[in-house]
């Protein structure tokens, strides 16, 4: 008895954050997906085959289920292909930006180096004037 009132329980449990899961998903597909429609529509089909997952299926939904998959298997392949272009045309506007970021980084770290080597000499300098300074000083 003590398995099936445990089993009963997870259930329960998992119903309960099934839902919880639901009521949030509208706010983080918004979040998630600004400026990205592929993207939204990716989480939201993926959202309604978890949902229709989460409930079993009558004998007539099993039916429409099946049917909705022969009419979506041309949009699902259109959407693996369109993911695929969007993937191959960001290629190389990701490349050019890697390749502007690493000059600026090579241009920063030579300023750098040029404005500390000036530093360096400027100091030397300063400490050479000041030991002058002191041995005129001390030869008084």
């Amino acid at each position: 008895m003590g398995s099936g009132e445990s089993a009963s329980d997870q259930a329960h449990d998992a119903m309960e954050s099934a839902k919880e899961g639901m009521n949030r998903a509208p706010q983080r597909v918004v979040e998630q997906t600004r400026g990205n429609p592929l993207a939204a529509g990716l989480i939201a089909f993926g959202a309604g085959l978890l949902a229709s997952s989460l409930l079993p299926a009558t004998d007539r939904e099993g039916e429409m289920a099946q049917k909705l998959k022969e009419k979506a298997e041309p949009l699902t392949h259109e959407l693996t292909e369109s993911a695929k272009q969007v993937a191959e045309d960001m290629k190389e506007p990701v490349k050019n930006a890697a390749e502007e970021l690493k000059d600026s980084a090579q241009s920063s770290v030579e300023s750098v180096k040029e404005e500390a080597s000036g530093e360096v000499d400027d100091l030397q300098s300063q400490a050479k004037d000041k030991a002058q300074g002191l041995s005129d000083n001390d030869n008084r």
